[in-house]
């Protein structure tokens, strides 16, 4: 496998240098002979959220447009996209599959020129200079990128090796994951409480999340490599960690806690040999006390794989949670009809910055439609986090603050 993602990915290189350069001479056609035309750069560098699979499922979704509209799609070194075609840019279909890509990725929601879009529009017709900028300065950021490269070849070894930290490979990929299966997980096995807050303020805790942090595995397996520096082999790492993590689950029962707790999964892991393996030797009330978070991405990746995944594991008595959300993204998916127990909402402290916005209007929509005693407040830092919750009906929260008053009340 390893070498199949190898020669996968100098593919892409090579695909990459030959877009860059087509979209420059197709930008300097176009300019030379304005003509009613339009173009889109997703700008998928820019995402957060991003893994192999939802980049491939992007292309195709662009793949599928090129032979509609008769368009073409350049595939660029830093992975946007851009995507042109005859006729104007307000095609539904082309919106929709921006629409759904941008569901995939928490990246900023909307389709103006600004230079932070998610999706950038041109109108070729009329503003084919512009275009063309942006093809230059593509093509210029690429030779810099490739002269950097060819200068770290020729650099001495021992600068080559300080670079290794930043530029993870896959070899170091297959060292890392061999020590992983090696090692002794349930010593690295982290705990975060889930709480309610009631009207006083005071924490109550509902539930555990169970977790393996990679940056702890990275430190103490492999301190030299930076595996989470790179996006697509963080998601591979994550695939497998799920899968060790359920072996040793499996085989130290008593690491599980008493109450209630929370797993996080990929889609595919919870119908895998080695969920089989953990599920067999659960009781039924094991299984009720347990929640599956899945992420975002992965259930909106493959929606089908997910209602599988979701009916089977609702028929075991599992419950589910919904991971990864924003308050970006919430009022785009219609979450109530997912089939969800709980939800979890990142915070983060410009959501204060945005009150009494449009933005927060939706959010309170989602939320009191889905039901603000499923919604978990996740990543709370201050007790500002707690605050907004409650401002929107929410009761469970998450994070670094919950930890430290639950600390300071043992002691």
């Amino acid at each position: 496998m390893f070498g199949k993602m190898a020669s996968d990915t100098k593919a892409r290189e090579k695909r990459s240098i030959n877009h860059e350069q087509a979209l420059l001479e197709y930008a300097r056609k176009i300019q030379d002979h304005p003509r009613p035309a339009s173009a889109v750069v997703v700008r998928l560098s820019q995402a957060v959220g991003f893994g192999y699979d939802n980049y491939l499922y992007a292309i195709n979704m662009f793949k599928a447009l090129v032979t509609r509209f008769h368009g073409s799609l350049y595939i660029l070194s830093n992975h946007d996209l851009v995507f042109s075609c005859f006729g104007p840019p307000n095609e539904p279909p082309i919106r929709d599959a921006i629409f759904k890509v941008r569901l995939l990725f928490d990246a900023p929601n909307g389709e103006a020129r600004g230079a932070d879009e998610f999706a950038v529009w041109y109108d070729l017709e009329t503003n084919g200079a512009a275009f063309l900028g942006y093809a230059e300065q593509v093509v210029e950021e690429r030779r810099v990128s490739a002269a950097v490269e060819q200068r770290m070849v020729a650099a001495p070894a021992t600068i080559r090796a300080a670079a290794v930290t930043e530029r993870p490979n896959l070899e170091a990929l297959d060292r890392f994951l061999t020590m992983v299966n090696a090692s002794d997980l349930s010593t690295m096995l982290r705990r975060q409480p889930i709480c309610r807050v009631v009207a006083d303020g005071t924490p109550q805790v509902i539930l555990h999340e169970i977790y393996v942090s990679i940056a702890d595995l990275e430190r103490r397996l492999m301190p030299s490599v930076r595996l989470m520096s790179d996006r697509y082999l963080f998601q591979y790492v994550t695939q497998a960690l799920d899968k060790r993590v359920l072996q040793v689950l499996r085989q130290q029962m008593e690491v599980l806690p008493a109450a209630s707790f929370t797993l996080n999964m990929n889609v595919a892991t919870v119908i895998s040999p080695e969920f089989e393996a953990f599920d067999a030797v659960l009781t039924p009330d094991q299984r009720k006390s347990i929640v599956l978070e899945l992420p975002r991405v992965d259930v909106m990746a493959d929606l089908s794989l997910f209602l599988a995944v979701r009916d089977r594991a609702k028929e075991r008595g599992y419950r589910l949670c919904l991971d990864g959300l924003s308050a970006l993204i919430m009022p785009y998916i219609r979450l109530q009809d997912l089939g969800f127990d709980l939800f979890k909402i990142g915070w983060s402290r410009d959501l204060i910055e945005q009150s009494g916005s449009d933005r927060h209007s939706l959010l309170q929509g989602v939320v009191d439609r889905c039901g603000a005693d499923r919604m978990i407040l996740c990543h709370c830092d201050s007790v500002d986090a707690v605050r907004f919750g409650g401002d929107f009906g929410i009761t469970l929260y998450q994070g670094r603050y919950l930890d430290q008053v639950l600390s300071a009340r043992a002691s």
